[in-house]
């Protein structure tokens, strides 16, 4: 990029300093406020609600990966996805596991 293109660039302004030219980005006035939404799902199991946060869902390897959050104590875990009549599920919880199925999580902010 030559000097006089930089200069004729409404997003840069250029100066002088010491003989040399120096860019400085103009900063934009305002900024734009990132979204994400995730994939959740609350789960009532023995006594209390669990809540499933989906970070990952690879179909190709039927792995999916989740955030549990159960009495306020945060963990990820990697399940093995089944199927039962078209239904896609994971099992979560023991003695007996509890089915999970990934149709009831619900987009949120």
């Amino acid at each position: 990029m030559t000097y006089k293109n930089l200069e004729e660039n409404s997003a840069f302004r250029a100066g002088k300093e010491y003989g040399k030219f120096i860019a400085k980005q103009i900063t934009p006035t305002h900024t734009k406020k990132r979204v994400f939404y995730m994939y959740e799902n609350k789960v009532f199991i023995n006594d209390g609600y669990v809540t499933f946060n989906i970070i990952e869902l690879d179909r190709d390897t039927e792995k999916i990966t989740v955030n549990i959050s159960n009495s306020g104590h945060h963990t990820i875990d990697t399940f093995e996805l089944k199927d039962l009549d078209g239904w896609t599920y994971f099992e979560y919880g023991r003695p007996v596991p509890e089915k999970i199925y990934i149709d009831d999580f619900c987009e949120v902010a």
